[in-house]
């Protein structure tokens, strides 16, 4: 393995079957092995795996080309909504209904961040896809909850903008459109 030239070693570590674990296992063997760990390019690759969704937005949005930093970036967004989703129902159990409150943690992140309510809506909709249909059900429950809201904040804002334009510029389609989106949050794109 040592004798591998590097582009060969960053390939062998971008690759899915190897986690942020790993990597920082292998980086403990040598010097050599370290630098690899440490690659840009493979922090880049790991952070397109984990979160496709969200990458493009990354690219998007940073300014930022230290890939390490933003996949730890990422990781400490998701590990923060898993677990406010989950205290949800310990807070919330004894309410018919949530009230904007009940969201504001979730409306600070999308706040405090460019790409705050891509990684949120990414977050959200894994735990709603997650492939154990019957398990997690409360966590499923309240993950739609604030679905529903981040995509309602989103849309305000778009609505509101749609509205600024002049007559001729609103197009009936896009305002449709948008209504839709309103209607049915959780399913919108």
């Amino acid at each position: 393995m040592l004798a591998l030239p590097l582009e060969i070693l960053e390939e062998i570590w971008s690759k899915k079957q190897l986690d942020e674990k790993d990597l920082a296992h292998l980086a403990n063997v040598c010097s050599r092995f370290r630098n690899v760990s440490n690659s840009n390019e493979v922090w880049k690759n790991k952070l397109r795996q984990r979160w496709p969704k969200s990458y493009s937005a990354c690219i998007q949005y940073s300014k930022m080309t230290d890939w390490k930093r933003s996949y730890h970036h990422r990781l400490v967004f998701h590990r923060t909504v898993q677990q406010l989703v989950s205290c949800m129902s310990a807070q919330n159990f004894h309410k018919e209904d949530l009230s904007h409150t009940d969201f504001q943690q979730f409306t600070d992140m999308m706040s405090a961040y460019e790409t705050g309510t891509s990684f949120l809506v990414d977050e959200l909709m894994g735990i709603l896809k997650d492939q154990k249909i019957h398990e997690n059900l409360t966590e499923k429950y309240y993950a739609e909850k604030v679905l529903r809201h981040v995509r309602h904040c989103h849309l305000k804002r778009e609505l509101q903008e749609y509205l600024k334009l002049q007559d001729k510029m609103q197009l009936p389609e896009k305002g449709a459109s948008l209504l839709s989106q309103w209607c049915q949050p959780v399913n919108a794109p």
